[in-house]
């Protein structure tokens, strides 16, 4: 018997994993599909929730706290696999901005670098840049590789003897009375002395043998690829949702669509067209630059955006960490430290506003 079993192998269940083996329990991953291919891999990996004012200060600070720790980890991860996940922080322009007076007071209630920027500011610095209203500058944000970081992780998890089962669907639980004791995967039972549901988009799916299941849902995301210069663009621009990320090759994604459509993983022509037109309305430079590629993917929405960090409020020894929306990847390590505590026996304050059922937080 393991001592955990994590069902789930994107960022958030392999973030998991190395939390929980750096505290030096043995752990099993199990993935449906292929570790880090669903929405991690297809995430852009900006380091900051998008319009972070808008969300609960909980939501907030776990996100610094995950982006916070990204540099080192990165670093270690680099070190140990020769893998590069590529952090790069290049900042975060925010344009088109309503609600000044909001993002001012959050800002100095956070103790959060930004500038507030006039239209002239950035035209100055970005020559040709289309918008109107306020812009906001956050010179501390940066981004990530998500595909590179996954690679690493699972690289750096075998070493460290974590156990990575692709390809197996898990169809219940292993119970003892009210005790979860491990999984079953179509009659394998794998068993452990705790189960985390960290299977993203799918984690609300009725399992066999769990009476309650969070209320997550998916929620796809399309984004394209762009070839460009290396001097293209140097930060990350976001605007009415959308944004460019430039990569230190050069080359910019262009992203993301936000469609309730079920688990229906298609990439269409219209989410094509319209992201490649954002691009080039927004910065003319890009015009006639060619898609590379252009992919999907399946992120856990829920009604609150707010993730379930907790244990099962009925079942013992049965914990989430899922529902992050677009926030998954920011929030992966420090979720991962949270979810761990909550595990071992701490009682972190901010675990309330995570639980399955949770009071009102603190929106702005």
């Amino acid at each position: 018997m393991t001592d955990c079993v994590i069902v789930g192998g994107g960022l958030v269940g392999l973030t998991t994993a190395y939390v929980l083996n750096q505290r030096g329990l043995d752990i099993t991953v199990i993935e449906q599909r292929t570790l880090g291919g669903s929405a991690s891999w297809a995430a852009g990996g900006i380091l900051s929730p998008m319009y972070p004012w808008r969300y609960p200060d909980e939501v907030v600070q776990l996100a610094s706290s995950g982006a916070h720790q990204y540099p080192a980890l990165s670093e270690e991860l680099a070190s140990a696999t020769g893998i590069d996940p590529e952090w790069f922080p290049c900042g975060l322009l925010t344009l088109n901005i309503p609600e000044t007076m909001s993002l001012v007071g959050w800002a100095d209630r956070t103790g959060t670098a930004l500038e507030v920027c006039s239209k002239e500011q950035v035209n100055k610095q970005i020559p040709g840049i289309s918008f109107d209203g306020t812009a906001a500058w956050m010179k501390q944000v940066a981004t990530i590789r998500t595909p590179r970081l996954i690679k690493a992780l699972h690289s750096y998890l075998r070493q460290r003897g974590v156990a990575l089962v692709e390809s197996h669907k898990v169809t219940g639980l292993v119970r003892d009375g009210n005790r979860v004791t491990g999984v079953d995967l179509e009659g394998d039972k794998r068993l452990g002395e705790r189960v985390v549901i960290a299977s993203g988009a799918w984690s609300g799916m009725p399992i066999a043998g769990v009476p309650d299941v969070p209320p997550i849902y998916p929620i796809r995301g399309q984004i394209i690829h762009l070839y460009a210069s290396e001097d293209a663009i140097s930060t990350m621009i976001l605007k009415d949702n959308k944004y460019l990320i430039p990569r230190k090759n050069g080359s910019i994604l262009v992203g993301s669509t936000t469609e309730n459509v079920g688990f229906e993983e298609i990439i269409t022509p219209e989410a094509r067209k319209e992201l490649h037109d954002f691009a080039r309305n927004l910065f003319p430079e890009l015009v006639g630059r060619r898609v590379i590629n252009h992919w999907c993917g399946l992120r856990p929405g829920s009604d609150d955006s707010i993730p379930y960090i907790c244990a099962h409020p009925r079942l013992k020894n049965l914990y989430f960490n899922t529902g992050h929306f677009r926030n998954g990847i920011v929030m992966a390590p420090a979720a991962a430290e949270l979810l761990a505590k909550i595990m071992l026996g701490d009682k972190p304050a901010q675990a309330a506003a995570f639980g399955f059922h949770r009071p009102e937080t603190n929106r702005n």
